[in-house]
Protein backbone atom coordinates (compact mmCIF):
# COMPACT_ATOMS: atom_id res chain seq x y z
CA UNK A 1 0.00 0.00 0.00
CA UNK A 2 3.03 2.41 0.80
CA UNK A 3 4.93 1.29 -2.07
CA UNK A 4 1.67 1.96 -4.39
CA UNK A 5 0.78 5.19 -2.61
CA UNK A 6 4.81 6.49 -3.42
CA UNK A 7 4.25 5.57 -7.03
CA UNK A 8 1.33 7.36 -7.42
CA UNK A 9 2.54 10.59 -6.04
CA UNK A 10 5.40 10.24 -8.08
CA UNK A 11 3.37 9.76 -11.15
CA UNK A 12 1.79 12.77 -10.41
CA UNK A 13 4.24 14.69 -9.46
CA UNK A 14 5.22 14.02 -13.07
CA UNK A 15 2.41 14.63 -14.55
CA UNK A 16 1.76 18.22 -12.89
CA UNK A 17 5.64 18.79 -13.52
CA UNK A 18 5.05 18.39 -17.25
CA UNK A 19 1.87 20.13 -16.76
CA UNK A 20 3.80 23.16 -15.29
CA UNK A 21 6.42 23.03 -18.29
CA UNK A 22 4.03 23.41 -20.98
CA UNK A 23 2.13 26.23 -18.84
CA UNK A 24 5.59 27.74 -18.63
CA UNK A 25 6.47 27.52 -22.39
CA UNK A 26 3.19 28.74 -23.44
CA UNK A 27 3.34 31.99 -21.46
CA UNK A 28 7.27 32.34 -22.44
CA UNK A 29 5.52 31.99 -26.09
CA UNK A 30 3.31 34.50 -25.65
CA UNK A 31 5.64 36.93 -24.26
CA UNK A 32 7.65 36.45 -27.40
CA UNK A 33 4.78 37.21 -29.51
CA UNK A 34 4.06 40.48 -27.58
CA UNK A 35 7.57 41.57 -27.49
CA UNK A 36 7.95 40.77 -31.59
CA UNK A 37 4.03 42.54 -31.99
CA UNK A 38 6.17 45.76 -30.15
CA UNK A 39 8.86 45.99 -32.41
CA UNK A 40 7.92 49.76 -32.92
CA UNK A 41 8.18 50.64 -29.62
CA UNK A 42 11.56 49.23 -28.93
CA UNK A 43 13.96 52.03 -29.27
CA UNK A 44 12.10 53.57 -26.23
CA UNK A 45 13.23 50.80 -24.04
CA UNK A 46 16.24 51.92 -25.74
CA UNK A 47 16.49 55.13 -23.91
CA UNK A 48 14.93 53.31 -20.37
CA UNK A 49 18.25 51.13 -20.45
CA UNK A 50 20.41 54.49 -21.18
CA UNK A 51 19.01 55.92 -18.17
CA UNK A 52 19.61 52.79 -16.06
CA UNK A 53 22.75 52.87 -16.87
CA UNK A 54 23.35 56.84 -15.68
CA UNK A 55 21.72 55.95 -12.55
CA UNK A 56 23.83 52.66 -12.14
CA UNK A 57 26.90 54.43 -12.05
CA UNK A 58 25.70 56.94 -9.92
CA UNK A 59 24.23 54.52 -7.52
CA UNK A 60 27.17 51.69 -7.71
CA UNK A 61 29.87 53.01 -9.21
CA UNK A 62 31.03 56.53 -9.25
CA UNK A 63 34.39 56.49 -9.38
CA UNK A 64 37.06 56.47 -12.12
CA UNK A 65 36.87 53.36 -14.30
CA UNK A 66 38.62 54.83 -17.55
CA UNK A 67 39.88 52.25 -18.75
CA UNK A 68 37.08 49.66 -18.52
CA UNK A 69 33.96 51.18 -19.37
CA UNK A 70 35.00 52.23 -22.80
CA UNK A 71 35.94 48.80 -23.51
CA UNK A 72 32.60 47.39 -21.87
CA UNK A 73 30.87 49.53 -24.81
CA UNK A 74 33.31 48.61 -27.61
CA UNK A 75 32.80 44.72 -26.83
CA UNK A 76 28.36 45.20 -26.80
CA UNK A 77 28.89 46.82 -30.21
CA UNK A 78 31.16 44.77 -31.54
CA UNK A 79 28.70 41.83 -30.04
CA UNK A 80 25.62 43.32 -31.68
CA UNK A 81 27.58 43.83 -34.82
CA UNK A 82 27.85 39.87 -35.19
CA UNK A 83 24.86 38.69 -33.54
CA UNK A 84 22.58 41.47 -36.07
CA UNK A 85 20.11 40.37 -32.64
CA UNK A 86 17.98 44.52 -32.03
CA UNK A 87 17.68 43.27 -28.18
CA UNK A 88 21.39 43.68 -27.73
CA UNK A 89 20.99 47.07 -28.42
CA UNK A 90 19.60 47.36 -24.62
CA UNK A 91 23.35 46.60 -23.43
CA UNK A 92 24.63 48.67 -26.00
CA UNK A 93 22.86 51.74 -24.49
CA UNK A 94 23.11 50.89 -20.81
CA UNK A 95 27.19 50.84 -21.80
CA UNK A 96 26.89 54.01 -23.38
CA UNK A 97 25.02 55.20 -20.07
CA UNK A 98 27.72 54.22 -18.12
CA UNK A 99 30.09 56.04 -20.31
CA UNK A 100 28.09 59.01 -20.41
CA UNK A 101 27.84 59.12 -16.43
CA UNK A 102 31.52 58.28 -15.94
CA UNK A 103 32.96 61.19 -18.57
CA UNK A 104 30.78 63.87 -16.95
CA UNK A 105 32.37 62.26 -13.15
CA UNK A 106 35.67 62.30 -14.44
CA UNK A 107 35.99 65.66 -15.91
CA UNK A 108 34.03 67.60 -13.67
CA UNK A 109 36.67 68.92 -10.93
CA UNK A 110 34.70 71.07 -8.60
CA UNK A 111 36.84 71.96 -5.08
CA UNK A 112 34.45 71.08 -2.52
CA UNK A 113 35.11 72.69 0.74
CA UNK A 114 35.54 70.16 3.44
CA UNK A 115 35.59 71.71 7.05
CA UNK A 116 33.78 74.77 7.83
CA UNK A 117 35.13 77.95 7.89
CA UNK A 118 34.14 80.20 10.52
CA UNK A 119 34.75 83.67 9.78
CA UNK A 120 36.86 85.14 6.58
CA UNK A 121 36.61 87.74 4.22
CA UNK A 122 35.88 86.99 0.75
CA UNK A 123 36.26 89.48 -2.47
CA UNK A 124 34.21 87.95 -5.50
CA UNK A 125 31.93 88.10 -8.66
CA UNK A 126 28.49 88.29 -8.60
CA UNK A 127 26.73 85.97 -11.28
CA UNK A 128 23.37 85.52 -10.32
CA UNK A 129 20.89 87.04 -8.09
CA UNK A 130 17.94 86.06 -6.37
CA UNK A 131 15.60 87.99 -4.01
CA UNK A 132 13.48 86.74 -0.96
CA UNK A 133 10.35 88.30 0.07
CA UNK A 134 12.10 88.78 3.89
CA UNK A 135 14.61 90.86 2.13
CA UNK A 136 17.24 88.23 1.88
CA UNK A 137 19.42 88.02 -1.51
CA UNK A 138 20.76 84.13 -2.30
CA UNK A 139 23.94 85.18 -5.08
CA UNK A 140 26.22 82.71 -6.90
CA UNK A 141 29.62 84.07 -7.39
CA UNK A 142 32.76 83.00 -8.90
CA UNK A 143 36.45 84.19 -9.03
CA UNK A 144 36.01 84.03 -5.09
CA UNK A 145 39.06 84.77 -3.09
CA UNK A 146 39.25 84.21 0.44
CA UNK A 147 41.26 85.88 2.45
CA UNK A 148 44.62 84.76 5.06
CA UNK A 149 43.13 80.78 3.82
CA UNK A 150 44.49 78.34 1.90
CA UNK A 151 41.30 76.79 0.32
CA UNK A 152 40.45 77.04 -3.75
CA UNK A 153 37.19 77.29 -4.61
CA UNK A 154 35.08 77.71 -7.55
CA UNK A 155 31.67 78.99 -7.11
CA UNK A 156 29.85 80.27 -3.99
CA UNK A 157 26.24 80.22 -2.88
CA UNK A 158 25.72 83.53 -0.73
CA UNK A 159 23.12 84.02 1.73
CA UNK A 160 22.81 87.48 2.78
CA UNK A 161 20.27 88.93 5.57
CA UNK A 162 20.08 92.40 3.97
CA UNK A 163 18.89 93.06 0.20
CA UNK A 164 20.83 95.68 -2.12
CA UNK A 165 18.51 97.04 -5.14
CA UNK A 166 21.57 98.75 -6.29
CA UNK A 167 23.44 95.10 -6.79
CA UNK A 168 23.41 93.74 -10.63
CA UNK A 169 25.17 90.62 -12.32
CA UNK A 170 28.51 91.48 -13.09
CA UNK A 171 29.40 93.54 -9.88
CA UNK A 172 32.60 92.75 -8.02
CA UNK A 173 31.62 92.48 -3.93
CA UNK A 174 33.26 92.30 -0.76
CA UNK A 175 32.00 90.34 2.56
CA UNK A 176 32.46 88.43 5.94
CA UNK A 177 31.25 85.32 5.98
CA UNK A 178 30.96 81.52 7.26
CA UNK A 179 31.08 78.94 4.58
CA UNK A 180 30.02 75.46 5.07
CA UNK A 181 29.79 72.80 2.96
CA UNK A 182 27.38 70.91 1.42
CA UNK A 183 25.45 67.21 2.50
CA UNK A 184 23.00 64.98 1.83
CA UNK A 185 19.70 65.62 3.49
CA UNK A 186 18.74 63.70 6.65
CA UNK A 187 15.07 64.14 6.21
CA UNK A 188 14.45 64.27 2.46
CA UNK A 189 17.48 61.64 1.14
CA UNK A 190 18.48 64.70 -1.02
CA UNK A 191 22.28 64.94 -2.19
CA UNK A 192 22.83 68.69 -2.10
CA UNK A 193 26.40 67.52 -2.09
CA UNK A 194 26.38 66.10 -5.48
CA UNK A 195 23.79 68.50 -6.72
CA UNK A 196 26.94 71.49 -5.89
CA UNK A 197 29.59 69.41 -7.15
CA UNK A 198 28.50 68.94 -10.25
CA UNK A 199 26.74 72.75 -10.68
CA UNK A 200 30.61 73.69 -9.61
CA UNK A 201 29.84 75.35 -6.28
CA UNK A 202 31.87 74.75 -3.91
CA UNK A 203 29.58 75.60 -0.61
CA UNK A 204 27.38 77.94 1.03
CA UNK A 205 28.44 80.90 2.59
CA UNK A 206 26.90 83.41 5.06
CA UNK A 207 27.26 87.10 5.20
CA UNK A 208 28.22 87.97 8.28
CA UNK A 209 28.14 91.90 7.43
CA UNK A 210 26.38 94.12 4.81
CA UNK A 211 27.69 93.18 1.50
CA UNK A 212 30.29 96.06 -0.27
CA UNK A 213 30.31 96.96 -3.68
CA UNK A 214 33.73 98.24 -5.20
CA UNK A 215 33.34 97.77 -8.63
CA UNK A 216 30.23 98.42 -10.41
CA UNK A 217 30.31 95.59 -13.82
CA UNK A 218 31.79 97.14 -16.90
CA UNK A 219 31.12 94.45 -19.51
CA UNK A 220 28.06 91.37 -19.02
CA UNK A 221 28.24 87.90 -20.77
CA UNK A 222 25.36 87.25 -22.71
CA UNK A 223 23.53 84.62 -20.34
CA UNK A 224 24.33 87.66 -17.40
CA UNK A 225 22.50 89.98 -19.86
CA UNK A 226 20.14 87.65 -20.23
CA UNK A 227 19.77 87.15 -16.26
CA UNK A 228 19.78 90.77 -15.70
CA UNK A 229 17.02 91.25 -18.09
CA UNK A 230 14.61 88.66 -16.00
CA UNK A 231 15.71 90.80 -12.87
CA UNK A 232 14.22 93.85 -14.46
CA UNK A 233 11.07 92.18 -15.47
CA UNK A 234 10.67 90.61 -11.85
CA UNK A 235 10.95 94.13 -10.34
CA UNK A 236 8.84 95.76 -13.10
CA UNK A 237 5.49 93.10 -12.14
CA UNK A 238 6.53 94.05 -8.21
CA UNK A 239 6.02 97.37 -8.62
CA UNK A 240 2.68 96.97 -10.67
CA UNK A 241 0.78 94.31 -8.93
CA UNK A 242 2.91 94.53 -5.17
CA UNK A 243 5.64 91.73 -3.79
CA UNK A 244 3.18 89.62 -2.80
CA UNK A 245 1.41 88.22 -5.66
CA UNK A 246 4.30 89.69 -7.77
CA UNK A 247 6.72 87.13 -7.01
CA UNK A 248 4.61 84.70 -7.95
CA UNK A 249 3.95 85.95 -11.17
CA UNK A 250 7.50 86.59 -11.92
CA UNK A 251 7.88 82.57 -11.16
CA UNK A 252 5.32 82.10 -14.02
CA UNK A 253 6.33 84.42 -16.58
CA UNK A 254 10.55 84.54 -16.35
CA UNK A 255 11.35 81.68 -13.61
CA UNK A 256 12.46 83.76 -10.94
CA UNK A 257 11.32 82.18 -7.96
CA UNK A 258 12.77 83.94 -4.57
CA UNK A 259 10.78 86.36 -3.86
CA UNK A 260 7.74 84.06 -2.94
CA UNK A 261 6.85 84.86 0.64
CA UNK A 262 7.42 81.95 2.76
CA UNK A 263 3.84 81.63 4.51
CA UNK A 264 2.35 81.42 0.93
CA UNK A 265 5.12 78.76 -0.35
CA UNK A 266 4.39 76.46 2.25
CA UNK A 267 0.60 76.44 1.61
CA UNK A 268 1.45 76.14 -2.08
CA UNK A 269 3.77 73.36 -1.01
CA UNK A 270 1.67 71.40 1.02
CA UNK A 271 -1.60 71.99 -0.96
CA UNK A 272 0.34 70.16 -4.11
CA UNK A 273 0.11 73.33 -6.18
CA UNK A 274 4.03 73.76 -6.32
CA UNK A 275 3.98 72.01 -9.96
CA UNK A 276 1.86 75.84 -11.26
CA UNK A 277 4.78 77.87 -10.54
CA UNK A 278 7.58 75.98 -12.49
CA UNK A 279 8.16 77.37 -15.52
CA UNK A 280 6.84 73.80 -17.80
CA UNK A 281 5.38 72.43 -20.29
CA UNK A 282 2.49 74.48 -20.36
CA UNK A 283 3.78 77.93 -20.59
CA UNK A 284 6.02 77.30 -23.56
CA UNK A 285 3.48 74.75 -24.91
CA UNK A 286 0.64 77.48 -25.11
CA UNK A 287 3.65 80.30 -25.74
CA UNK A 288 4.19 77.82 -29.00
CA UNK A 289 0.98 77.34 -29.96
CA UNK A 290 -0.70 81.25 -30.01
CA UNK A 291 2.87 82.30 -31.64
CA UNK A 292 2.73 79.97 -35.01
CA UNK A 293 -1.18 80.05 -35.40
CA UNK A 294 -1.00 83.80 -34.88
CA UNK A 295 1.74 83.78 -37.84
CA UNK A 296 -0.14 81.63 -39.77
CA UNK A 297 -3.06 83.21 -39.44
CA UNK A 298 -0.58 86.76 -40.16
CA UNK A 299 0.65 85.79 -43.43
CA UNK A 300 -2.97 84.52 -44.68
CA UNK A 301 -3.83 88.22 -45.64
CA UNK A 302 -0.73 88.24 -47.85
CA UNK A 303 -1.83 86.66 -51.28
CA UNK A 304 2.32 86.91 -52.23
CA UNK A 305 3.58 85.05 -49.65
CA UNK A 306 0.78 82.14 -49.08
CA UNK A 307 0.74 81.52 -52.79
CA UNK A 308 4.20 81.15 -52.79
CA UNK A 309 5.46 80.34 -49.89
CA UNK A 310 4.73 77.02 -47.28
CA UNK A 311 3.12 79.33 -44.06
CA UNK A 312 3.42 76.56 -42.33
CA UNK A 313 7.07 75.62 -42.07
CA UNK A 314 8.03 79.06 -42.07
CA UNK A 315 5.77 79.58 -39.09
CA UNK A 316 7.40 76.86 -37.35
CA UNK A 317 11.05 78.04 -38.55
CA UNK A 318 10.05 81.25 -36.42
CA UNK A 319 8.19 79.94 -33.80
CA UNK A 320 11.11 77.85 -32.64
CA UNK A 321 13.69 80.80 -32.28
CA UNK A 322 11.26 82.59 -30.25
CA UNK A 323 9.96 79.85 -28.06
CA UNK A 324 14.33 79.40 -27.22
CA UNK A 325 14.24 83.01 -26.66
CA UNK A 326 11.56 82.66 -23.93
CA UNK A 327 13.60 79.81 -22.31
CA UNK A 328 16.84 81.28 -22.35
CA UNK A 329 14.87 84.35 -20.14
CA UNK A 330 12.93 81.92 -17.58
CA UNK A 331 16.17 80.84 -16.41
CA UNK A 332 16.53 77.03 -18.51
CA UNK A 333 14.77 75.06 -15.83
CA UNK A 334 14.93 71.26 -16.53
CA UNK A 335 10.87 71.06 -16.73
CA UNK A 336 11.32 73.97 -19.76
CA UNK A 337 13.97 72.76 -21.62
CA UNK A 338 12.30 69.20 -21.65
CA UNK A 339 9.32 71.13 -23.01
CA UNK A 340 11.63 73.20 -25.69
CA UNK A 341 13.01 70.13 -27.30
CA UNK A 342 9.79 68.23 -27.80
CA UNK A 343 7.97 71.62 -29.61
CA UNK A 344 11.65 71.83 -31.61
CA UNK A 345 11.23 68.52 -32.39
CA UNK A 346 7.45 68.90 -33.24
CA UNK A 347 8.28 72.14 -35.96
CA UNK A 348 11.24 70.02 -37.27
CA UNK A 349 8.68 67.40 -38.01
CA UNK A 350 6.61 70.19 -39.10
CA UNK A 351 9.54 71.49 -41.52
CA UNK A 352 10.44 68.20 -43.07
CA UNK A 353 7.16 66.59 -43.21
CA UNK A 354 7.41 63.86 -40.96
CA UNK A 355 4.33 62.42 -38.64
CA UNK A 356 4.73 63.50 -34.94
CA UNK A 357 5.35 60.91 -32.45
CA UNK A 358 4.76 62.43 -28.65
CA UNK A 359 6.89 59.45 -26.83
CA UNK A 360 9.55 59.49 -29.06
CA UNK A 361 10.17 63.61 -28.47
CA UNK A 362 9.78 63.04 -24.66
CA UNK A 363 12.71 60.13 -24.92
CA UNK A 364 14.36 61.99 -27.29
CA UNK A 365 14.64 65.06 -25.00
CA UNK A 366 15.34 63.05 -22.19
CA UNK A 367 18.19 61.22 -24.23
CA UNK A 368 19.43 64.80 -24.83
CA UNK A 369 19.06 66.42 -21.38
CA UNK A 370 21.13 63.26 -19.90
CA UNK A 371 23.79 63.48 -22.89
CA UNK A 372 25.14 66.64 -21.34
CA UNK A 373 23.73 67.09 -17.46
CA UNK A 374 24.13 62.92 -16.80
CA UNK A 375 23.27 64.01 -12.89
CA UNK A 376 20.39 65.44 -13.90
CA UNK A 377 18.38 62.36 -13.33
CA UNK A 378 18.06 62.51 -9.67
CA UNK A 379 16.98 65.90 -9.60
CA UNK A 380 13.03 66.05 -9.11
CA UNK A 381 12.39 68.54 -11.54
CA UNK A 382 13.34 66.07 -14.30
CA UNK A 383 11.81 62.95 -12.74
CA UNK A 384 8.52 64.23 -11.82
CA UNK A 385 8.35 66.29 -15.35
CA UNK A 386 8.85 63.40 -17.62
CA UNK A 387 7.14 60.82 -15.77
CA UNK A 388 4.14 62.89 -15.38
CA UNK A 389 4.18 64.06 -19.19
CA UNK A 390 4.68 60.11 -20.30
CA UNK A 391 1.60 59.39 -17.89
CA UNK A 392 -0.29 62.21 -19.78
CA UNK A 393 1.06 61.25 -23.60
CA UNK A 394 0.14 57.50 -22.70
CA UNK A 395 -3.03 57.84 -21.51
CA UNK A 396 -4.21 60.21 -24.26
CA UNK A 397 -2.90 57.82 -26.82
CA UNK A 398 -5.11 55.39 -25.33
CA UNK A 399 -8.24 57.18 -25.02
CA UNK A 400 -7.22 58.45 -29.21
CA UNK A 401 -7.19 54.71 -29.97
CA UNK A 402 -9.87 53.47 -28.33
CA UNK A 403 -11.97 56.51 -29.86
CA UNK A 404 -11.13 55.42 -33.45
CA UNK A 405 -11.94 52.03 -32.69
CA UNK A 406 -15.44 53.64 -32.41
CA UNK A 407 -15.67 52.82 -28.51
CA UNK A 408 -18.44 54.33 -26.89
CA UNK A 409 -20.48 58.03 -28.03
CA UNK A 410 -18.41 60.31 -30.04
CA UNK A 411 -20.69 63.66 -28.43
CA UNK A 412 -20.57 62.03 -24.51
CA UNK A 413 -16.92 61.19 -25.24
CA UNK A 414 -16.69 65.54 -26.49
CA UNK A 415 -18.25 66.72 -24.00
CA UNK A 416 -16.14 64.49 -21.03
CA UNK A 417 -12.94 65.79 -22.64
CA UNK A 418 -13.68 69.71 -22.83
CA UNK A 419 -15.61 69.51 -19.24
CA UNK A 420 -13.03 67.10 -17.40
CA UNK A 421 -10.18 67.26 -19.18
CA UNK A 422 -8.36 69.24 -16.60
CA UNK A 423 -9.42 67.26 -13.71
CA UNK A 424 -8.27 63.72 -15.66
CA UNK A 425 -5.25 65.50 -16.33
CA UNK A 426 -4.43 66.36 -12.53
CA UNK A 427 -5.85 62.58 -11.44
CA UNK A 428 -3.36 60.79 -14.19
CA UNK A 429 0.15 63.16 -12.97
CA UNK A 430 -0.98 63.15 -9.52
CA UNK A 431 -0.62 59.15 -9.27
CA UNK A 432 2.19 58.98 -11.81
CA UNK A 433 4.49 60.67 -9.46
CA UNK A 434 2.70 59.90 -6.05
CA UNK A 435 5.87 57.41 -5.18
CA UNK A 436 8.24 59.93 -6.80
CA UNK A 437 7.27 62.45 -4.56
CA UNK A 438 7.20 60.29 -1.25
CA UNK A 439 10.87 59.51 -2.11
CA UNK A 440 11.58 63.59 -2.41
CA UNK A 441 9.39 65.13 -0.13
CA UNK A 442 8.03 62.45 2.23
CA UNK A 443 4.66 63.60 2.02
CA UNK A 444 1.53 62.65 0.24
CA UNK A 445 -0.66 65.56 -0.02
CA UNK A 446 -3.88 63.31 0.10
CA UNK A 447 -6.66 66.46 -0.83
CA UNK A 448 -3.54 67.74 -3.62
CA UNK A 449 -6.23 66.79 -6.31
CA UNK A 450 -9.14 68.63 -5.26
CA UNK A 451 -6.80 71.66 -4.87
CA UNK A 452 -5.56 71.16 -8.49
CA UNK A 453 -9.14 70.38 -9.72
CA UNK A 454 -10.02 73.91 -8.62
CA UNK A 455 -6.82 75.56 -9.25
CA UNK A 456 -6.37 73.88 -12.92
CA UNK A 457 -9.52 76.31 -14.19
CA UNK A 458 -7.67 79.24 -12.55
CA UNK A 459 -4.77 78.30 -14.78
CA UNK A 460 -5.79 77.42 -17.95
CA UNK A 461 -8.40 79.89 -18.70
CA UNK A 462 -7.28 83.56 -16.73
CA UNK A 463 -3.57 83.02 -15.62
CA UNK A 464 -1.71 81.34 -19.12
CA UNK A 465 -3.35 83.17 -21.55
CA UNK A 466 -3.09 86.65 -19.50
CA UNK A 467 0.34 85.51 -19.33
CA UNK A 468 0.83 84.97 -23.12
CA UNK A 469 -0.92 88.89 -24.06
CA UNK A 470 1.98 89.91 -21.30
CA UNK A 471 4.87 89.19 -23.70
CA UNK A 472 2.36 89.94 -26.76
CA UNK A 473 1.72 93.28 -25.96
CA UNK A 474 5.02 94.00 -23.94
CA UNK A 475 7.05 95.13 -27.35
CA UNK A 476 4.03 98.04 -27.03
CA UNK A 477 4.03 98.68 -23.61
CA UNK A 478 0.85 97.73 -23.19
CA UNK A 479 2.05 94.29 -20.83
CA UNK A 480 1.08 95.79 -17.88
CA UNK A 481 -2.89 95.52 -18.63
CA UNK A 482 -2.35 91.89 -18.15
CA UNK A 483 -1.00 91.58 -15.34
CA UNK A 484 -4.21 92.89 -13.32
CA UNK A 485 -5.93 89.40 -14.41
CA UNK A 486 -2.87 87.61 -13.66
CA UNK A 487 -2.37 89.18 -10.10
CA UNK A 488 -6.30 88.22 -9.61
CA UNK A 489 -6.00 84.76 -10.69
CA UNK A 490 -3.11 84.10 -8.46
CA UNK A 491 -4.57 85.61 -5.30
CA UNK A 492 -7.32 82.87 -5.74
CA UNK A 493 -4.82 80.18 -5.97
CA UNK A 494 -3.24 81.40 -2.49
CA UNK A 495 -6.81 81.42 -1.60
CA UNK A 496 -7.15 77.63 -2.69
CA UNK A 497 -4.13 76.94 -0.84
CA UNK A 498 -4.55 78.51 2.03
CA UNK A 499 -7.79 76.46 2.64
CA UNK A 500 -5.67 73.17 1.44
CA UNK A 501 -3.83 74.37 4.97
CA UNK A 502 -6.40 74.46 7.10
CA UNK A 503 -7.04 70.78 6.60
CA UNK A 504 -3.60 69.67 7.56
CA UNK A 505 -4.46 67.07 10.43
CA UNK A 506 -6.25 65.24 7.24
CA UNK A 507 -4.24 65.98 4.73
CA UNK A 508 -1.00 65.08 4.66
CA UNK A 509 0.20 61.46 4.96
CA UNK A 510 4.13 61.59 6.47
CA UNK A 511 5.85 58.11 4.71
CA UNK A 512 8.85 58.03 3.02
CA UNK A 513 10.13 54.88 0.27
CA UNK A 514 13.33 53.20 -0.44
CA UNK A 515 15.22 53.17 -3.86
CA UNK A 516 13.71 49.41 -4.31
CA UNK A 517 10.34 50.61 -3.93
CA UNK A 518 11.01 53.50 -6.15
CA UNK A 519 12.66 51.69 -8.72
CA UNK A 520 9.59 49.20 -9.25
CA UNK A 521 7.23 52.10 -9.27
CA UNK A 522 8.87 53.84 -12.30
CA UNK A 523 9.47 50.51 -14.03
CA UNK A 524 5.85 49.93 -13.94
CA UNK A 525 4.82 53.10 -15.08
CA UNK A 526 7.39 52.95 -17.58
CA UNK A 527 5.87 49.27 -18.43
CA UNK A 528 2.49 50.76 -18.94
CA UNK A 529 3.33 53.51 -20.97
CA UNK A 530 5.56 52.48 -23.32
CA UNK A 531 3.86 48.91 -24.49
CA UNK A 532 0.41 49.31 -26.70
CA UNK A 533 -1.31 45.86 -26.23
CA UNK A 534 -3.35 44.58 -23.35
CA UNK A 535 -0.02 43.24 -21.20
CA UNK A 536 0.81 47.17 -20.47
CA UNK A 537 -1.91 46.87 -17.96
CA UNK A 538 0.41 44.40 -15.69
CA UNK A 539 2.63 47.73 -14.79
CA UNK A 540 -0.28 48.79 -12.73
CA UNK A 541 -0.58 46.74 -10.86
CA UNK A 542 3.33 46.09 -11.16
CA UNK A 543 3.54 50.12 -9.37
CA UNK A 544 1.10 49.53 -7.00
CA UNK A 545 3.08 46.62 -5.81
CA UNK A 546 5.84 49.06 -4.80
CA UNK A 547 3.89 50.84 -1.83
CA UNK A 548 3.90 47.56 -0.15
CA UNK A 549 8.10 47.54 -0.46
CA UNK A 550 9.55 48.87 2.78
Amino acid sequence: MKSFTRQKFLLLLRHNSRVLGDYFRLRKNKFVDNLYDEYHQWPLWYVVSYIFGITFFFKFINSDLFFFLPVLLIVVCVLYKITKRHLILILVLFSLGLNVAHFRFATTKTTMISQPIKLAWVKARVIDIKRKFDGKMVLITEQNKIYKRNTNVDKLRVVSKDDLPELKIGDLIKFKASIIPAKKSEKTGFDFYRNDYYQNISGTAFSRNKIEIFQHSSKLYLIEKIDYFRDQISQYIDKKIGTRTGSLASALIVGVKGGIDGYDLENIRLSGLSHIFAVSGLHLTLIAATIFFMMRYSMSFSVYISQRYNTKKIAAFLTSFIVLFYLLITGIQISAVRAFLMILLVMIAIIIDLQIDLKRSIAIAAFLILLVKPEQIFHPSFQLSFIATLALVAVYELYRDRRLAGDGDDKQNKILYYLCGAMISTIIATLSTSMFVLYHFQFLSIYSLIANIFASPIVSLVIMPSVVLFFLLGPYFLGWIMLYPIDYGLFLMLKIAEISRYLDSFNFKSVGCSDLSLFVFSTGILWFCLWKNRWRYYGIIFSAMSFFIS
